[in-house]
């Protein structure tokens, strides 16, 4: 079995064990009559049903945790500003491709946003910003990328952002979740480092939390978000495309 169909094993693995784990958390709570805050279920959702098996994965596919993706970026100042910067361009245009998607689709984050919510804000924090990043990006940009590297850079990147699209299991999301996980594969592969893609995945998803807690509404309009998301669009362009000349093409 060659490295890709690997990854599509492993992917197939990690997404069965997150949905079955779901079914079976949700059985286990209504037999014992107990339904434990947002923060805790995530937490042990993600641990039982997603590190879990992402270290067995491991295991069976012969990785360190080096070998993944957890080790010293290139230029370490230089991949961390680049996380942050990219955190705030990419955004705007997140936001377009959501706000597009969801003319179509129900968004499922509205929904949730009350559960997330009810928790204090450390731990709403803790089970929407933290965990999805440390988790998600150690499967899809530390392992799955990982073993699509020989397919090249651009195919890598955007298979890594299509797995993680479908990991989100539902039509709204699938979108802008390819769009970032793209970019955050991009970032990976440049810096050589899971923890870059890690920061900016935080990043994004505690600034949802945040402005949702403080009722800030940013980019309500078309007219606003279009400019803002072109914008942004072609400043995250220019400074991956930097990213790659200082950490790729020059990496001395």
């Amino acid at each position: 079995m060659n490295s890709f169909s690997r990854a599509n094993v492993f992917f197939c693995i990690i997404l069965v064990c997150f949905v079955a784990g779901a079914f079976v958390m949700a059985a286990f709570y209504q037999a014992v009559g107990i339904m434990p805050p947002y923060w805790l279920r995530s937490l042990l959702h993600y641990g039982l049903w997603f590190g879990l098996p992402i270290l067995w994965g491991m295991r069976r596919l012969g990785h360190q945790a080096s070998d993944v993706g957890f080790r010293r970026p290139k230029r370490p100042m230089l991949a961390i500003g680049a996380a942050f910067l990219t955190a705030f361009l990419i955004q705007p245009p997140l936001l377009l491709v959501s706000a597009l998607s969801e003319l179509v689709f129900p968004n499922p984050v509205t929904a949730a946003m009350d559960q997330i919510l009810a928790d204090p804000l450390p731990l709403a924090l803790l089970a929407s910003a933290l965990l999805p990043a440390f988790f998600e990006e150690w499967a899809c940009r530390g392992v799955y990328l990982t073993e699509c590297r020989s397919l090249g850079m651009w195919p890598a990147a955007a298979l890594s952002g299509l797995v993680f699209g479908i990991l989100h299991l539902n039509l709204q999301q699938l979108p802008y979740a390819f769009c970032f996980g793209t970019v955050a594969a991009l970032l990976t592969w440049m810096s050589g480092s899971l923890w870059p893609a890690i920061l900016m995945h935080l990043l994004i998803n505690a600034a949802q939390v945040l402005m949702a807690r403080y009722e800030i509404v940013l980019l309500e309009s078309w007219a606003e978000l279009l400019p803002a998301a072109l914008t942004g669009g072609l400043l995250s362009f220019l400074l991956l495309r930097a990213l790659y000349k200082a950490l790729v093409s020059d990496p001395a």
